[in-house]
């Protein structure tokens, strides 16, 4: 943890440097909303002055939104798995807001400054919808990492618990993201990495998946990591089940769920959110579908998968924290020249 506020400290000079000099608004064609229709029905852009329901949305029907994350896009293998199971599960018209024009860079820093311009964005794109007859009652919203905090703030923008389900995977702690739990009805956090992942746990259901949210046994390698597992689970979830177990781990928890249903599990396909509140745990194993069906096994080197884990997320943010400082002597440079 010292070490990731190390590197968000030697990223303050460089952010502030890179808003004074070049940060400008985000320009309504550098920002696409897919758009999903239905079944067998094409996909397309959507722009700002254009009615969903002409090109086959039902405004009275139910809806998704997805947001990708740092270095993804609508074509990111997550996103697409996630619209072919929102299509056979859920159904109704499929939006997916892809902002690669800035998401798809390797320097984070230099994505975060857009923050606030994205988010206003998607909460025109919202009240659009909502000019032409959608119903937020039975809307629903997926987030991931950057693109979790920015579900869950816009939504909260939009206003107090006026989606019916926001399910996130929120990733670093210091964007602004609003409370988690007034951005909808019922707000469902998959955690799974306290390094690229946050620690606060404001959700109305916080998921700590395998190693209490920190890590993950099957962490793979960069950019997905431990935290680029969440989609993963997300998805392998409507085919398989990752159930509410007891504190296997002993994970430091401030409002543990008291009580939950027999069978209690993790997912779109849980329908029984309204009936728990508060941290549940779930242990993940190594290989697919990385569920586990009978919680804590101390004999399959868990704990060493783990150390490795954190060891290279450990890594990833000592080189971060380099190349960072690297930054912030060429902005000095500049500065005086």
């Amino acid at each position: 943890m010292n070490l990731f506020k190390k590197v968000l400290r030697f990223s303050t000079v460089f952010i502030t440097f890179y808003l004074a000099v070049s940060l400008a608004d985000i320009d309504d064609d550098t920002v696409t909303f897919y758009v999903v229709p239905g079944l067998n029905l094409p996909v397309f852009n959507a722009t700002h002055d254009e009615d969903l329901s002409s090109r086959g949305c039902n405004p009275s029907g139910k809806f998704s939104i997805i947001v990708h994350g740092w270095l993804e896009s609508f074509n990111t293998e997550w996103v697409q798995d996630l619209i072919s199971n929102l299509t056979e599960y859920r159904g109704g018209c499929i939006i997916v807001m892809d902002y690669s024009n800035y998401s798809v860079n390797l320097n984070y820093f230099l994505l975060t400054p857009h923050f606030a311009n994205l988010s206003d964005m998607l909460l025109r794109f919202m009240v659009k919808m909502e000019d032409e007859g959608f119903d937020f009652g039975k809307g629903f919203m997926f987030g991931f990492s950057f693109g979790a905090q920015l579900a869950i703030t816009t939504a909260t923008k939009f206003g107090t618990k006026r989606f019916k389900e926001i399910d996130a995977g929120p990733g670093f702690e210091h964007l602004p993201m609003s409370d988690a739990s007034l951005a909808a009805e019922n707000v469902q956090c998959i955690h799974t990495s306290n390094t690229y992942g946050t620690m606060k746990r404001n959700c109305t259901q916080n998921w700590n998946m395998g190693y209490c949210g920190w890590s993950q046994v099957g962490a793979m390698p960069f950019p997905k990591g431990s935290h680029g597992l969440c989609p993963i689970f997300y998805n392998v979830a409507f085919q398989h089940t990752f159930l509410a177990w007891e504190n296997v781990y002993n994970c430091p928890s401030k409002r543990a769920a008291g009580t939950y249903p027999e069978e209690f599990k993790m997912g779109y396909m849980e329908g029984r959110k309204s009936k728990v509140a508060g941290d549940l745990f779930s242990p993940t194993s190594v290989g697919w579908p990385f569920n586990r069906i009978s919680g804590r096994q101390e004999n399959d080197d868990t704990f060493i998968h783990i150390q490795e884990a954190e060891k290279m997320e450990l890594s990833l943010l000592h080189d971060a924290s380099n190349y960072i400082q690297k930054l912030e002597i060429k902005s000095s440079e500049l500065s005086s020249n």
